[in-house]
């Protein structure tokens, strides 16, 4: 990217950004106390640009790097050998159908130079050694033999051309950030909602603190509380809803507001939905007066569903998701067990026995501290010991209501939303305490 200071024609190494303004203000030290002197002085936020990457981070890019460069040529090489293996096929076919042709035409050429020579022919019924050759059959013969060579050359044209615009640009492939397990390790960069009884997909903007909104061309109008998160490239999972019961799913495009509908979405709603490791998972739920044990993953390679093993403490809803390395941490409605998912094993364990648990809660991390929010309680954790939880003495300002989103953190603040409730929240990370940022 090129950034430049706010500054007339400076050209002085940047140090900071402001985000008083929807695109950002980027400015040098020189510069720096010009631009918070400027117009409303409540509205300055000022960050310093960078931070120095730390060798893990480095290595994970470096590793992750090696691995598209042996994908990439491991690729190549098992498509040239295909392409010249039909290369060699194709010529193969020429040459013999080359032959074949030749072959024939200097056998019909032998016949007419032995007719050119002859005064007389055998006449003797049925020994006559010369037929009446056909060659109006063997023409319209021929034509439909040239047709079907033209079409078949014309398909393979038309299926390479297809095939060549599947390639991809590593580009493509890029998430929109690297999961970052001291933060909430997902990719949601907003808060994202259907708008009750509608087709209109709203983004809360928790930078600029503002929603924006356009009509999805979904099959339904959505309900609240379905299970929605952000995916590579810019795109949003959305499954499922209450009021009306829905079970319907769909890949929602940020960048062009197009949509794909998936096929066997079950019906639920009260669920979060997770994305680890190029699927998204989730666990129980609601649905038509019904709490749910099952719980599934949806892969994104293969645009297919899964089951997982069912939820440990049977059929609940509002559990949310906090993913770490290895495993998710889930919550649940009641009781005081958070659970702790084994991504790999597929299986469940009682990570703590040390909460109170609530229907509306929510699950994120701070560096290497863990909170649960439930309802109006504040639960702590630290990330080398998750298996003690503790309580925080103050009782949170605000409430929650019932949350399906991801927690999204910006300035020392993260914020989550109720589609139920129509409530966009904040938690404050240095006061821990919670407010409302607006009611839509």
């Amino acid at each position: 990217m090129n950034f430049k200071c706010f500054a007339e024609n400076c050209s002085n190494p940047l140090k900071y950004y402001c985000s008083c303004q929807k695109d950002y203000v980027f400015s040098c030290p020189e510069h720096i106390n010009q631009h918070t002197d400027e117009g409303d002085v409540s509205l300055h936020c000022i960050k310093v640009m960078y931070k120095c990457i730390d060798s893990e981070k480095k290595n994970i890019l470096i590793n992750a790097y090696q691995k598209v460069s042996e994908a990439l040529l491991k690729s190549q090489n098992s498509i040239i050998i295909s392409i010249n293996s039909l290369v060699q096929t194709l010529a193969d076919f020429k040459k013999n159908t080359e032959l074949f042709f030749r072959d024939q035409r200097v056998g019909v050429g032998k016949i007419i130079d032995s007719i050119k020579l002859e005064d007389k022919e055998l006449i003797i019924p049925e020994l006559s050694e010369r037929k009446k050759i056909l060659h109006e059959e063997l023409q319209a013969y021929y034509d439909l033999l040239d047709k079907k060579i033209e079409s078949f050359c014309k398909s393979t044209k038309q299926e390479l051309s297809l095939l060549s615009e599947l390639n991809k640009d590593y580009n493509e492939f890029y998430d929109d950030k690297i999961f970052d397990f001291k933060g909430n390790a997902n990719l949601d960069k907003n808060l994202y909602f259907f708008k009750t009884g509608t087709k209109l997909f709203a983004e809360f903007n928790v930078i600029n603190q503002y929603i924006t909104q356009f009509e999805v061309n979904v099959d339904e109008a959505q309900g609240c509380l379905g299970a929605v998160c952000q995916l590579p490239g810019y795109k949003i999972f959305h499954a499922g809803g209450y009021n009306p019961d829905l079970a319907s799913g769909y890949i929602i495009d940020l960048n062009n507001h197009s949509v794909e509908i998936l096929r066997g979405v079950r019906g639920r709603s009260f669920a979060c939905a997770t994305y680890y490791d190029n699927e998204v998972y989730l666990f129980a739920g609601w649905h038509i007066n019904a709490n749910l044990a099952y719980c599934d993953k949806f892969s994104l390679a293969t645009r297919t569903w899964s089951s997982l093993a069912n939820f440990p403490a049977g059929a609940v809803y509002s559990v949310s998701a906090l993913p770490c390395r290895e495993f998710f941490i889930l919550s649940t409605l009641s009781g005081n067990n958070l659970y702790k998912y084994d991504t790999k094993k597929n299986s469940y364990d009682i990570l703590t026995q040390g909460v109170v648990n609530h229907v509306c809660n929510i699950l994120f991390r701070d560096n290497d501290k863990c909170f649960y929010l439930a309802n109006n309680l504040c639960f702590k954790s630290n990330g080398e010991n998750l298996g003690i939880w503790a309580k925080n003495a103050k009782i949170l300002t605000e409430p929650l209501g019932h949350i399906t989103s991801k927690p999204v953190s910006r300035n020392r603040n993260v914020y989550f939303v109720s589609s139920q409730s129509r409530i966009i929240y904040k938690f404050d990370l240095e006061t821990e305490d919670s407010s409302k940022v607006l009611t839509y």
